[in-house]
C-alpha cells in the first residue's frame, strides 16, 4: 500500500488500514519558527514540517461572519492589550486580554462578565447576533487547499462550546462556577444563545468550507469543569454539532487538552471523529491506551504532552515507544505533541522522531 498524505491522514481518521503511522508536531503559527535559529527561523510551517518530513496540517479561514443588527463587539489593540467591547441598548461590557509575545497569543487579565447583570448584557449580545456566509474567507480557503494539494491536511475552526467559552473567556475559572450555581436560569438562556449561533455556524461551515476536517476548539478539561457540568452542558451541545456534520457528511473533530480521563464515559454516544491534543501526565491525565477502550471507534491524535517534547531524543523516543506498547493497533492513532509544540523542540529533533515512528510497523 503506497498513500499520499492526505490520503494517509484521511483513512487515519476514518479508522482504516494505512502503510505507517502520521506523526503531525502542532507548528501553529510564526511563533515556532521565530524561537529557532536560523534557517529554520526563516521558514514557514509548511517548510518546516517538510525539513523535519513530517505529516501537515494546516488551518483555513473560518468562512463564518457575525453579523448584529443593534448591539456590536469591538476590539481593539493597543499597547500589547486587546480591549473587547460588547455594545447593547441595556449596556455595555468590557474585557481585557494582555499580549504574551513568546506564544504569540492574548490571555484574559479582566474578565468580561462579572454578575447577574453582565450575563444580562451578553445575552442581549446574543440574542442581536446571527451567522453568514464569508465568502472571500470560503475562496481564500479554497486557494489555500488547492495549494496544499495531497501533501497534507486541511482543517477548518469553527468555534467552541458555550460553557467552555464562557468559562474560558468571559468570565474566568473561579468566578465563572460561582454564576452557574447563582445565576443557573440565566446562563442556561445565554448558553442558548451561543449555541444557536454556534449551530448556524457549523452549518455554514459544512455547506462552504473546503476543509478536510471540521474543529471545535473545546479545551474540554475537568481542572475546569466537573464531569456533571459537561454532562448536563457541552455534551448535548456537542451532540447537535456532530449530528449537523454528519448529515453533510463532515468529519468532525474536537480539541480536548485537557484532564479527559473522567468525561470519557460521556463520549462515546457522540458520532464525532476523533480527540485532537490528547495529553499524557501531567498535563493530561490520560492516554492512548485509557481512551480507547472508551472510544474504539475514534480517532485520537496526540498521545503526549508538551513536556514530553523538551526532553533528550532518546527519552522521547522511550516515553512514545512506552505508550504505543500498549495499543493492540495502531489504527486510527495519529503521534502528535498534545498541543502546540514548545519552541524548545527543534527541527532536528523532529526529523529524528520522524525516523524512528516511521519505521515501526504497523500493527
Amino acid at each position: 500500500m503506497e498513500l499520499n498524505s492526505k490520503e494517509r491522514w484521511l483513512r487515519t481518521l476514518d479508522l482504516e488500514e494505512t502503510d505507517r503511522l502520521v506523526f503531525w508536531p502542532k507548528i501553529f503559527d510564526d511563533s515556532y519558527m521565530r524561537a529557532q535559529q536560523e534557517p529554520f527561523k526563516s521558514m514557514s510551517v509548511r517548510e518546516v514540517h517538510d525539513y523535519a518530513g513530517t505529516d501537515i496540517q494546516i488551518y483555513l479561514p473560518p468562512c463564518v461572519k457575525l453579523r448584529n443588527h443593534d448591539c456590536s463587539c469591538q476590539e481593539v489593540v493597543e499597547n500589547g492589550r486587546m480591549i473587547r467591547s460588547f455594545t447593547t441598548p441595556i449596556g455595555t461590557l468590557e474585557g481585557i486580554l494582555l499580549y504574551d509575545a513568546s506564544t504569540d497569543s492574548y490571555h484574559p487579565h479582566k474578565q468580561i462578565v462579572e454578575n447577574e447583570k453582565d450575563i444580562k448584557i451578553l445575552t442581549r449580545y446574543f440574542q442581536d447576533t446571527t451567522a453568514e456566509p464569508d465568502m472571500e474567507a470560503v475562496r481564500a480557503g479554497q486557494e489555500q487547499y488547492e495549494i496544499l494539494g495531497d501533501r497534507g491536511l486541511c482543517v477548518s475552526n469553527i468555534s467552541e462550546s458555550p460553557l467552555m467559552d464562557f468559562v474560558e473567556w468571559y468570565a474566568g475559572i473561579e468566578n465563572g462556577q460561582y454564576l452557574l450555581f447563582d445565576y443557573e436560569e440565566e446562563l442556561r438562556e445565554l448558553f442558548a444563545q451561543m449555541q444557536r449561533v454556534n449551530v448556524e455556524s457549523t452549518g455554514i461551515m459544512c455547506e462552504y468550507s473546503p476543509a478536510d476536517v471540521l474543529y471545535f476548539t473545546e479545551n474540554t478539561s475537568t481542572s475546569i469543569i466537573s464531569p456533571s457540568q459537561f454532562d448536563a452542558y457541552c455534551h448535548g451541545h456537542l451532540m447537535e454539532y456532530a449530528d449537523l456534520c454528519r448529515g453533510y457528511d463532515k468529519r468532525l473533530v474536537f480539541h480536548m487538552c485537557g484532564h479527559l480521563q473522567a468525561v470519557l464515559p460521556l463520549l462515546g454516544d457522540i458520532p464525532f471523529t476523533g480527540i485532537e491534543a490528547l495529553s499524557t501526565p501531567p498535563i493530561g491525565n490520560t492516554d492512548f491506551f485509557k481512551v480507547r477502550s472508551y472510544l474504539p471507534d475514534k480517532a485520537l491524535i496526540g498521545g503526549s504532552n508538551c513536556l514530553t517534547w523538551l526532553k533528550p531524543v532518546a527519552e522521547i523516543k522511550k516515553e512514545l515507544a512506552g505508550y504505543l506498547a500498549d495499543m493492540e493497533s495502531y489504527r486510527g492513532l495519529v503521534v502528535g505533541t498534545g498541543g502546540i509544540i514548545p519552541p524548545g523542540c527543534t527541527p532536528d529533533t523532529l526529523k529524528e522522531i520522524r525516523e524512528f515512528l516511521f519505521a515501526l510497523p504497523m500493527k
